[in-house]
């Protein structure tokens, strides 16, 4: 993966992220700047550096003169060479006086490491923050690229420096809204996106309010010579899954990805487990009202993706932090295998291009017996190559490539009524995965 290396310096806490983008993106798909590395930044405008610039330059380069009286620059250079350290004694001093109000407008503290250049704030790009001397937050990008939101307090991505362990164990009785998901205070707001996943590897963002991509970065995983991306699941910590296919048949491997940065970390997943060579994902709640989660796959055979297999899948869940499969049920839908969904009601959802006609099914998580379903215009699927899908927000997202179509185009379905829109063609991305975590809204 190539990209930019950041160091940044908040209290005496180092945290260091790779990032990258793809520098084709089309029309409408904004790359976060520069991947959406993250700097970290914390309130007072207390900055001090041996040769850096005032609050307004973010200590980038020198403009002492916009400096706040807790600013102290020499010069203009960045911030000191020589470790980096911000006087975070300094700060907690203040804010305990109530000289300086630790709500007030926060102070970028970051430099880049290979240029010395402050990194521009670009609409849906990410800041770490100090909303309190000692309570960290994220701000986001303006959509107009004018400047940092507010910082809003939650925990810092766990990602941040090394991926995390991924989903874990209920271990109090902390629970999500009632109404669904997005309003757990433990969720970061990047983990209530839809991402998907390109053959080519670049990991999106994908906000479905604004019909707009951003580029996180390009996938870091130690793919084998011709293996590529299969299918991507997203939990609720923001970690993404991602499946990959080996050039012909066989059985796929599995990798732990950030949503941060795209960098990749191996798992001791063993491929091929009870018969699963490949197959689709997606994690759902254990339940409305619990941040319990169980990440679920349907697949098996790698001939069932191939088109011409009249075989139905199977459906299993995927233990943490084991990686055991353990099988279910055989599906009662068929033929080929769906791409699967979950959300913080408890239901698990499948995406069916191959049945006659295509449709869109609630699964039972016990029995594998299809629910409630949705018919889809068959002439909007014929011959589809490509396939994802996410619920968001009470609707279906589709990302669909027919062997007529040069990229994936993304249709809606209204999960009321079942009315069927394409909000965006031709993405310029072949998607072969897309992950929602149960923090993402239901309605």
């Amino acid at each position: 993966m190539v990209g930019s290396s950041r160091l940044v310096v908040a209290l005496t806490v180092l945290f260091a992220a790779c990032s990258s983008s793809d520098g084709n993106a089309p029309t409408g798909i904004i790359p976060a700047g520069q991947g959406g590395a993250t700097d970290i930044v914390f309130p007072g405008d207390a900055s001090k550096s041996t040769g850096g610039g005032g609050v307004g330059d973010a200590v980038a380069g020198g403009d002492s003169a916009s400096a706040t009286p807790k600013d102290t620059a020499t010069g203009g250079g960045g911030i000191e060479d020589a470790g980096a350290v911000t006087d975070a004694a300094a700060v907690v001093s203040d804010v305990a006086s109530g000289s300086v109000d630790a709500g007030q407008a926060v102070a970028d503290v970051s430099t880049v490491v290979d240029g010395g250049q402050k990194s521009p704030c670009v609409p849906g790009a990410t800041n770490l923050c100090y909303c309190t001397p000692s309570l960290k937050g994220i701000q986001i990008c303006k959509d107009d690229a004018s400047g940092w939101g507010p910082c809003k307090c939650a925990e810092p991505p766990k990602d941040v420096g090394q991926p995390d362990a991924g989903p874990s164990p209920d271990t109090s009785s902390t629970a999500v809204d009632a109404g669904g998901g997005g309003k757990d205070p433990e969720c970061l707001d990047r983990a209530k996106d839809i991402y998907v996943l390109s053959k080519n590897k670049v990991l999106l963002r994908f906000k479905p309010n604004e019909k707009k991509f951003i580029v996180v970065g390009t996938l870091g995983c130690a793919f084998k010579p011709g293996h590529t991306p299969f299918s991507m699941s997203v939990d609720r910590n923001a970690v993404a899954w991602v499946l990959d296919q080996p050039l012909g048949s066989g059985a796929g491997t599995l990798f732990k990805v950030s949503t941060l940065d795209a960098s990749c970390t191996p798992t001791a997943y063993i491929k091929g487990q009870a018969g699963f060579e490949l197959f689709g994902m997606g994690f759902s709640s254990d339940g409305p009202g619990t941040i319990k989660e169980t990440l679920y796959v349907t697949g098996g055979s790698s001939s069932l993706f191939s088109g011409l297999s009249n075989s139905k899948a199977m459906l299993a869940s995927v233990s943490f932090p084991g990686l055991s499969v353990s099988w279910i049920a055989n599906l009662n839908i068929g033929p080929g295998s769906p791409e699967l969904t979950g959300n913080s009601a408890g239901q698990l959802w499948g995406f069916f291009p191959s049945t006659v006609p295509p449709s869109v099914r609630l699964i039972n998580k016990k029995t594998g017996a299809s629910g409630k379903s949705y018919t889809l215009p068959a002439a909007s699927f014929s011959s589809v190559n490509a396939w994802a899908f996410a619920y968001w927000g009470g609707d279906f997202y589709l990302f669909v490539k027919t062997s007529s179509q040069p990229s994936s185009s993304v249709y809606r379905l209204d999960g009321i009524n079942g009315t069927f829109t394409e909000p965006m063609k031709a993405t310029g991305y072949t998607i072969v995965g897309a992950g929602v975590s149960i923090c993402a809204p239901i309605k």
